[in-house]
């Protein structure tokens, strides 16, 4: 417990120090301590308003039915002995020394830096990076932080909501149907932690070549579970389709955004002049 509690405490401090680099970075004059509003609802950075959108659009009609997708797909597996058939699959004839290695650093790797307690001041910080530098790379980082940011917001609290209501448990246990509420092992968190930062990287590359092996490796975190035995094939699957439905209501939300920004156009025709006039939000 006083672990947990340490590490919140490291967590809460982290966001705290940001939002008062921003704050300064921004030049937000305040009379005592830089408010963490400005951090929240600046125009420029827009966390509040970007995740409004955000949300609009995963619980819309854009997000709803890709969510129902999965979660049909998940309940096929996992209530029909699929599951277990390619569990034991896996298993018997697939794990061996290298996976077993490969599916080890993965979950290193999940652990150390993918959990929300690192992950949430990573993506900030590389956030904020972007109000420091004008160079095109720093702003390319930036956007990825804020990307991962929305897109952990948005999963994240899905992500623990099912995996608690579905109620289905690990390989080890039992059988993976879904005990509504009997058992928590029902999306996988390391899939959804893991392959988030990977596919929001993804998602921006306008470079196929660059974007192919990023969906693949993001692939890797789900089939490390597997591998290990930790999570049946629905959990791992639910875990990297939430992060993947996750980050592409992000950027379709930023298509919505973008739309919205105009906000009346005329066309103005006098007699000797012609006048284009539009209010644009900002």
């Amino acid at each position: 417990m006083f672990e947990i509690k340490k590490q919140l405490s490291a967590v809460l401090l982290f966001i705290w120090m940001s939002a008062v680099s921003y704050c300064l970075a921004a030049k937000d004059t305040v009379s005592t301590a830089p408010s963490l509003s400005c951090f929240v609802t600046n125009a420029e950075f827009g966390f509040w308003p970007q995740i409004k959108q955000d949300y609009k659009t995963h619980y819309g009609d854009y997000g709803l039915p890709r969510l129902f997708a999965g979660l049909s797909i998940a309940a096929v597996l996992a209530n029909t002995g699929i599951d277990e058939s390619l569990q034991n699959r896996w298993q018997s004839d697939l794990r061996n020394r290298t996976t077993d290695r490969i599916s080890n650093i993965n979950d290193h790797y999940v652990n150390n830096l993918s959990q929300y307690a690192v992950a949430i001041p990573i993506y900030l910080l590389s956030t904020l990076s972007g109000s420091y530098s004008s160079d095109p790379n720093i702003k390319s980082i930036a956007r990825w932080g804020n990307h991962a940011f929305r897109a952990l917001a948005l999963g994240l609290p899905q992500q623990a909501l099912l995996t608690e209501v579905l109620g289905s448990t690990r390989p080890e246990n039992g059988p993976s149907d879904w005990k509504f509420l009997k058992d928590n092992r029902a999306v996988s968190g390391h899939a959804f932690f893991g392959s988030l930062p990977i596919l929001t990287a993804a998602k921006l590359s306008d470079s196929l070549p660059f974007k192919m092996p990023l969906y693949a490796l993001s692939l890797l975190p789900p089939l490390a579970r597997i591998n290990n035995n930790k999570h049946y094939s629905s959990q791992a699957f639910l875990g990297w389709w939430i992060a993947l439905q996750s980050v592409s209501s992000v950027a379709e939300s930023n298509k919505v955004r973008k739309s919205d920004k105009i906000k009346d156009m005329q066309l103005i025709v006098l007699p000797k002049q012609i006048y284009f006039h539009y209010t644009m939000q900002f």
